[in-house]
């Protein structure tokens, strides 16, 4: 026999719950139009990137330099480095360059950047026929930036792309890819897209754990082997865009302090050695890159021994990890000579 008092009791419960959803959902409504209205609940890294949680996150459009003591801002594409129309001009070869913050050109002025550079050595040989543009962005990998152009860069119809070798062991890149491998972890990155447009899950976001953006890390011990897979994927990827878009794909390695130091130390001990027995010492480092590049005929630019031989070393770096004026002068020289080629472009 059903207890006619149960009823009631459960109908109260129900009102109850649906009010307190309601009122929960109201004082979240009430939280979020309040940081709206007085402009409130941005975190410090929202005026330079578009999302730092999110792997695919780009520089902000007319945002400044992210790089402190740097004045310039960028431009309106979202690169640094001059305005450019999306249309590429008639008549005009386009060759972009991607990377992270070598590229970028971290602690340096936009006009000493090797863009920068490439662009002035270019124009002194066939002035106004190529734009070279800076596709830059700190703290990215390979991967990030197959889907920079995936989603955005392809539409500048590039003739030339230059990527900046290495995979990256961060953490969070490893479990987007593992999301984006299934129906449902796509569903879930759909709903994580949804939510960041909310300034108080942004906030509250950024509050329990800070964006992991920055250098490349040391790979985690126990994700190397699935890193490896992941970079070999990658460059698979880069060959597919390099087919379907009709472009010329260079890789630039430029190199860190410690592996210049390591190389002049080399040299001491072997005097009589020459370029190629340099680099035929030091290629196994990269050697899964230059094997697919020689075998796919795409180009690999490796400065390291241009590096070891130059002795301003003021200008070599600004700091362990980023070249300087003079590093990023050597790059463009090194890409340049490649450019020239029959085979590339042949200027």
């Amino acid at each position: 026999m059903i207890d006619p008092g149960a009823q009631p009791t459960r109908r109260s419960r129900t009102r109850t719950l649906i009010f307190a959803l309601i009122a929960l959902v109201l004082a979240l409504s009430a939280a979020e139009g309040v940081l709206r209205l007085l402009d409130l609940g941005t975190v410090p890294e929202d005026r330079m990137y578009t999302d730092t949680y999110d792997v695919r996150y780009r520089l902000r459009p007319g945002a400044p330099n992210p790089c402190p003591g740097q004045e310039d801002r960028i431009n309106y594409q979202g690169t640094r480095g001059p305005e450019f129309k999306q249309d590429k001009p008639t008549g005009v070869q386009r060759i972009l360059c991607l990377g992270d913050s070598t590229t970028f050109g971290w602690g340096l002025s936009a006009d000493q950047t090797y863009p920068a550079q490439l662009q002035r050595m270019i124009d002194q040989i066939k002035p106004g026929a190529f734009e070279v543009i800076n596709g830059g962005i700190p703290g990215t990998n390979n991967y990030q930036q197959i889907l920079f152009f995936e989603e955005l860069a392809h539409r500048w119809t590039p003739d030339v792309v230059i990527w900046r070798v290495g995979p990256n062991g961060r953490d969070d890149i490893i479990r987007y890819r593992r999301l984006r491998r299934s129906i449902l972890g796509r569903g879930v990155l759909t709903l994580r897209d949804g939510l960041s447009h909310s300034r108080l899950y942004r906030v509250l976001r950024w509050a329990i754990k800070p964006a992991q953006r920055g250098p490349t890390l040391p790979p985690n011990p126990e994700h190397l082997e699935e890193i490896r897979d992941d970079y070999r994927a990658d460059l698979a990827a880069i060959k597919d865009l390099s087919e379907r878009y009709g472009f010329v794909s260079i890789w630039v390695h430029p190199p860190q302090q410690d592996q210049v130091e390591f190389g002049r130390s080399w040299l001491a001990e072997h005097p009589d050695a020459g370029r190629a027995e340099f680099e035929a010492y030091f290629a196994p480092r990269d050697s899964e890159t230059i094997e697919f590049v020689q075998s796919n005929g795409f180009h690999y630019v490796a400065p390291l021994y241009d590096f070891v031989l130059n002795d301003d070393d003021e200008g070599l770096f600004v700091d362990p990890g980023h070249p300087g004026e003079t590093g990023q002068r050597i790059c463009a020289q090194l890409v340049l000579e490649t450019l020239r080629l029959p085979v590339v472009l042949d200027f």
